[in-house]
């Protein structure tokens, strides 16, 4: 995957790389109005999906199990998978986000949206393994 390098937006650049195991899009570049720049991660695998979902942020690294069925519930797997990732700090440094959806059954759909401004920033669906990579820009000067 290719670095992306961002020039001085203050607010929130979001850097993206979306990968299948067999395809990589090229960068999209996105800017946020708020002061609180905040990325919003959805992963849902429908009624008969189940996925494993790992969150790399800062010191974030977590791994959750979503899926409807009741096995998976069972397993103390959520439905759907659905977070925040930003800081109220506008003195920070520039903040690596990672989304890595890997399905065991069924399609997933992951999504990053911008928090302030509700727009879509990627989306993927697929019955494969996907990683969405997005960099949240600091304010720190």
């Amino acid at each position: 995957m290719k670095k992306v390098i961002l020039g001085g937006l203050a607010a929130l650049a979001v850097g993206l790389t979306a990968c299948s195991s067999s395809e990589a899009d090229a960068p999209i570049v996105t800017g946020s109005n708020g002061k609180s720049p905040e990325v919003v991660v959805l992963v849902d695998c429908g009624e008969d999906g189940v996925a494993g979902v790992r969150v790399k942020y800062g010191l974030t690294d977590d791994d959750v199990l979503i899926g409807r069925n009741p096995i998976t519930r069972s397993a103390g797997g959520l439905k759907t998978f659905s977070s925040n990732y930003g800081t109220a700090d506008s003195d920070y440094s520039d903040r690596d986000l990672t989304v890595t959806t890997s399905p065991t059954e069924g399609t997933c759909k992951t999504t990053l949206t911008d928090y302030n401004n509700g727009k879509v920033i990627s989306e993927r669906e697929t019955a494969g393994k996907v990683t969405l990579k997005a960099v949240i820009r600091g304010g720190a000067k």
